[in-house]
């Protein structure tokens, strides 16, 4: 019986514990490690409409390094042509339920985070009238 109140119990402290609507319920490694890899972008939705496809042929070869350092790198070629690089620093909220990014030119885009797992990054940020979802994954 002690058993099973046991895993009840922890069960209920998971599920009160579990910071973002995708998850995971529970992790080992802390916010900043499971965030800190090479991303590539696996599904681009934009006000719910997959538009992966075309997210890909404007921004080719699309790459984000994020860096337990609390900085960051992108890279990808506009159209498959022209060559386009961006850097600069990164911080979770207080609560850590989402991540600003602010470039060099002090630019700053902030997402929330859906679901951060170490090999699954999933984001929501608003794009001028668009609410843009991506799934990104390790490269």
């Amino acid at each position: 019986m002690k058993t099973i109140s046991a895993l009840f119990l922890l069960t209920v402290i998971a599920i009160g514990c579990k910071k973002y609507e995708e998850g995971p319920i529970f992790s080992l490694r802390s916010k900043k490690e499971r965030l800190a890899n090479t991303w590539k972008v696996a599904q681009w939705l934009e006000n719910g409409v997959d538009k992966t496809n075309d997210f890909n042929n404007i921004f080719n070869g699309y790459v984000m390094t994020i860096n337990k350092e609390n900085t960051y790198s992108l890279t990808y070629k506009a159209f498959g042509i022209i060559p386009y690089s961006e850097s600069g620093s990164w911080y979770f909220n207080t609560n850590k339920t989402s991540v600003t990014f602010k470039n060099n030119n002090n630019n700053t885009s902030t997402w929330k985070i859906l679901k951060l797992m170490e090999k699954e990054l999933w984001g929501e940020f608003k794009d001028s009238n668009k609410v843009i979802k991506v799934h990104l994954i390790p490269l």
